[in-house]
């Protein structure tokens, strides 16, 4: 296992980012491109995962001593918290709620100042500004934008515009960002007060007003010594270029007249499509397009590339660390949140913790998750009963199940939509197809006709031509031709 070691003294300014191993690739790039824009810096990488066994080399970054790589045991996270994470929380939710944990760390041993970037990004400057923000102020955030949105999104026709709008979006994911987050001296504080609500509250939900740990950055940015980093090259992403575009000098590129220091590839980028900013329906309704941004367009190709030499395509194929129990069962988002809700609720009693699948064995969390089913249900196997209880607001856990199964089926709807279209689509071209399949059918009839026609009159012509009489009279229409030919002038000479 690699590990660079710490060595004494200052940074100008030191990086992290945590990932699970299906994002390794994107951990590389990240800490390459850092790195190379930051030659004095430090850069550490925690790894969300057990161990490195079964990890393949493209994973591995290039050691070095700028380069550090950390365990969740390395940042206070024992195995018995890991556990109970990898069980309530996806790979993405579980990476996101060690976030604080790392930052904690990290400013504890050296006192600041540390940035923290989300894995999905790249570095094209000095990163040295937001060092010198932080060692100002105890917590430095990036705000989604920094210029007013459109009241509309860019596909104005959606019905979802009369109700929505960009401004709606952002204020319910959180107005600061937390793609980008920077402590220095003073940051611990915060970092505890994050902490605390991220362990068990690190998820999506709209609802509750909760997106992953990004929404805790709203209260942070008054309850705390902050500032709002207002470096229109950082943290550049889809959610406000709606009216810049990247720049280029050569190679070097620029956005609003300075460096870009820092692009933030979110929304679910994918480096096999890199002509689209993002491929999620609701983000594409107001993000621009890449058509309008040939600048940027050249920035997320070059980006793909990169992600493919990091080893993207084979690291990304490998499961997340919490994707299964112990005994190769998947675990499904309704347990999970089942199994959280539970963890909360004995946690505020007092009471023994609900068992999880890596620590207590798969058997048993699933014999505790099928009482707790039944104890909400009533014990009735009804359907009807069930969606009963599952909306009761005594019963948030299979509440918030109901919600995902709403969403799945909101997103079947509307592929059930443009699947209409594309029927529509069919329908209509069937139609003028079958228009000029009539069309030829009625032109082929004609040319058969006169083909028939043709053949009729060259059957006459051969029935004359192989009669009796025309051979009896081929004499006579010789010598009437002869009589039709003019006679040969006959010259005149003078004796």
């Amino acid at each position: 296992m690699l590990r660079g070691l710490m060595k004494g003294g200052m940074t100008a300014i030191h990086c992290c980012t945590v990932v699970s191993r299906n994002y390794l690739a994107h951990a590389r790039v990240l800490a390459e491109s850092f790195l190379e824009h930051n030659p004095h810096g430090r850069f550490s990488l925690l790894l969300v995962d057990r161990d490195l066994d079964g990890l393949p080399d493209a994973g591995e970054p290039a050691a070095n001593d700028s380069f550090e790589l950390l365990l969740p045991e390395d940042v206070g996270v024992d195995r018995r918290e890991f556990d109970r994470r990898a069980t309530m929380y996806s790979a993405q939710g579980m990476a996101a709620s060690l976030k604080p944990d790392m930052l904690r760390t990290l400013l504890a041993r050296q006192g600041g100042p540390v940035v923290a970037i989300d894995a999905d990004g790249c570095v094209y400057d000095d990163l040295t500004p937001i060092a010198e923000l932080a060692r100002a102020h105890a917590v430095v955030l990036s705000p989604h934008s920094l210029d007013p949105y459109p009241l509309r999104g860019a596909n104005a026709d959606s019905p979802r515009w009369g109700r929505d709008s960009p401004d709606q979006m952002v204020m319910r994911s959180g107005v600061m960002n937390g793609g980008l987050v920077a402590v220095g001296r003073g940051g611990d504080e915060f970092l505890d007060w994050w902490s605390q609500r991220t362990r068990r509250r690190c998820v999506f939900d709209v609802r509750y007003g909760l997106m992953l740990v990004q929404t805790w950055l709203t209260p942070a940015a008054f309850l705390f010594d902050s500032a709002v980093l207002r470096d229109r090259g950082c943290n550049v992403a889809g959610w406000n270029m709606q009216a810049r575009d990247v720049q280029w000098e050569g190679e070097l590129p620029l956005i609003d007249g300075g460096p870009l220091r820092h692009f933030h590839f979110a929304g679910g980028f994918d480096p096999e499509r890199p002509g689209m900013l993002s491929w999620h329906p609701e983000l594409l309704d107001w993000w621009p397009s890449l058509d309008e941004r040939p600048g940027a367009a050249r920035l997320t190709r070059e980006y793909a590339d990169r992600l493919f030499e990091a080893g993207y395509r084979e690291l990304r194929a490998m499961p997340g660390p919490s994707d299964f129990a112990p005994d190769g069962k998947p675990i499904e988002p309704w347990m999970r949140e089942i199994y959280r809700q539970g963890s909360m609720e004995a946690e505020r009693r007092g009471e023994a913790e609900p068992p999880n699948p890596f620590s207590d064995g798969a058997e048993r969390f699933a014999e505790w998750l099928s009482e707790r089913v039944q104890e909400a249900d009533g014990g009735s196997t009804s359907p009807q009963r069930q969606a009963e209880r599952a909306l009761d607001p005594g019963r948030p856990e299979l509440r918030s199940a109901l919600f995902e199964a709403g969403r799945l089926l909101e997103r079947v709807g509307e592929l059930e939509r443009i699947r209409d279209e594309a029927i529509g689509w069919a329908e209509r071209v069937s139609a003028e197809l079958r228009e000029s399949e009539a069309a030829l059918a009625a032109a082929r009839a004609e040319v058969e006709g006169a083909q028939m026609e043709l053949r009729r009159a060259l059957a006459t012509l051969e029935g004359v031509l192989g009669s009796v009489s025309w051979r009896l009279t081929k004499p006579l229409r010789g010598l009437k031709a002869s009589f039709k030919r003019p006679l040969p002038r006959v010259s005149r000479r003078r004796a």
